[in-house]
C-alpha cells in the first residue's frame, strides 16, 4: 500500500526501497514512473574500487579522463542509489502583518504572522544491488569501507542485478540496469552527483555504451544525454559554498542542519514528502543525530576531512558527523574572534566617543570629529 508522508523541512529518517533481482519486477513499473515524472535525478555509485588516486587527480583533465576510463573498464558498480525529486509546487511567502512604514514583513524576518517562501519536493529514493557479470577487480580498502557502512557482499552476490560492461550485444537485451539507465537518458532530466567525472564515467561504460577514447568525445555524449545539465554537489561544496569539508555524508548533514535553521527562523527554505510503499523491502535510513554529543571527545582528523579513516571502526576519536559540524563552526568562530581581536578596543573607544585617524578622540555627544 502506497502512502506520502507529510511535507517538513524536519526529518530525520528517509525511506529507502531496497531493489534485487527478486523484487526488481514489483518495482520497476513505479521507478520508470518516478523518473518520467521527476524534476531532476540524483545518483550516487558504490564502487569496487578506484585504483591509484593520485592518478584519478592528474593536473591534466585528458590525462584524468584517461585514467578514470582504465578503472572503470577493470572495475565495477556494485550498488545503484537513485533518488527522484518532483517540484510539486513553489510556496510565495504569505505575511499578514506590516512594518510602521507601510512595507510589508521581510521574508527574512521571524514575523509569527508570515508564511516564508518554500519549494517543496516529492522524494523517491532506491537502492539497487547490482552485480557485474564479467570479471572485475575488487579492492581491500573499498571491502573495508563499505563492509563498516553496512554493505552486504552476501546478498550483492545471491540478489544482486547482473549486467555486462561496454556495447550493446546480444547478452544485453535482457539487461533491467540499462533499460533504467536508457529511461532516464531519454527523459533527458538534470542529473545530480557527488564527485560526478568518477559515476559519470562508471555509468557511460557499466550501463551505455564502451568509452570512446577522447575527453571531448565523451563530454558530447554526455551533453546530448542530459541536455538539462550535471551538477556535482561535491564541485558546489568546494567551490562555491566552500563548505570545510566536502565528502558527501559531510555535505548533506550540513546542508540539511542549515535548511532546518532556515524553516525556524521563517526563512525561504526546502521541504519534502517522502514516497514510500508498506512493506518489507522499505529500509527507513537514519539522517539525524538523535542522541546528545559528548563534549571532550576528540574528532577524527581524517575522516572529519575525508569522510573516512585508515583505522576504520577500531579508532578512538569521534566519527559522528554532527560532532564534526559542531567542532567545525567552534573553530570557525573561533578564528573569527581573532580576527576580531585588533579592533576591539577601538570598537570600545567608539562606544563611548569617536575617534580620528590620527587617534584623537572627542565626545560623541557634541558630535565633534578631529
Amino acid at each position: 500500500m502506497n502512502n506520502e508522508s507529510n511535507l517538513s523541512a524536519e526529518f530525520t529518517r528517509v525511506p529507502v526501497i531496497d531493489v534485487h533481482k527478486g523484487n526488481l519486477s514489483a518495482h520497476m513499473p513505479a521507478l520508470l514512473k518516478a523518473i518520467e515524472e521527476s524534476s531532476f535525478v540524483a545518483i550516487d555509485c558504490e564502487l569496487s574500487g578506484l585504483g591509484d588516486r593520485k592518478k584519478l587527480n592528474a593536473s591534466s583533465i585528458d590525462e584524468r579522463y584517461l585514467n578514470t576510463c582504465l578503472v572503470a573498464k577493470t572495475r565495477s558498480i556494485i550498488a545503484l542509489g537513485l533518488s527522484t525529486y518532483t517540484l510539486q509546487n513553489i510556496k510565495d511567502a504569505k505575511t499578514n502583518g506590516s512594518h510602521a512604514n507601510g512595507d510589508t514583513a521581510s521574508e527574512n524576518g521571524n514575523h509569527e504572522d508570515s508564511e516564508p517562501k518554500s519549494w517543496n519536493y516529492k522524494v523517491q529514493t532506491y537502492n539497487i544491488m547490482v552485480l557485474c557479470g564479467e570479471d572485475y577487480i575488487v579492492e581491500p580498502g573499498s571491502l573495508k569501507f563499505l563492509v563498516e557502512h553496512g554493505f552486504d557482499f552476501r546478498k550483492q552476490y545471491s540478489l544482486g542485478i547482473q549486467y555486462l560492461r561496454g556495447n550493446d550485444r546480444e547478452e544485453n537485451e535482457d539487461q533491467p540496469l540499462r533499460r533504467i539507465f536508457s529511461h532516464l537518458v531519454k527523459a533527458r532530466k538534470a542529473l545530480v552527483l557527488h564527485n560526478g567525472l568518477i559515476d559519470l564515467i562508471f555509468l557511460y561504460h557499466n550501463l551505455y555504451a564502451a568509452l570512446p577514447d577522447k575527453l571531448g568525445t565523451f563530454i558530447s555524449d554526455i551533453t546530448e544525454m542530459f541536455p538539462l545539465g550535471v551538477y556535482d554537489t561535491k564541485y558546489i561544496a568546494d567551490y562555491v559554498s566552500r563548505t570545510q569539508a566536502s565528502f558527501l555524508e559531510f555535505v548533506f548533514r550540513k546542508e540539511q542542519r542549515i535548511n532546518r535553521e532556515k524553516y525556524m527562523k521563517n526563512r525561504p527554505h526546502v521541504k519534502v514528502r517522502f514516497q514510500s510503499c508498506e512493506g518489507e523491502d522499505v529500509d527507513w535510513r537514519h539522517c539525524g543525530s538523535a542522541k546528545e554529543i559528548q563534549d571532550g571527545v576528540e574528532v577524527c582528523f581524517s575522516y572529519a576531512h575525508h569522510g573516512h579513516c585508515p583505522v576504520g571502526s577500531g579508532c578512538d576519536k569521534s566519527h559522528d558527523i554532527d560532532h564534526i559540524i559542531k567542532h567545525r563552526n567552534i573553530e570557525k568562530e573561533r578564528k573569527g574572534r581573532k580576527r576580531k581581536r585588533p579592533n576591539e578596543s577601538l570598537n570600545e573607544t567608539a562606544e563611548n566617543g569617536s575617534v580620528d585617524l590620527n587617534g584623537s578622540a572627542t565626545t560623541a555627544e557634541n558630535g565633534d570629529v578631529a
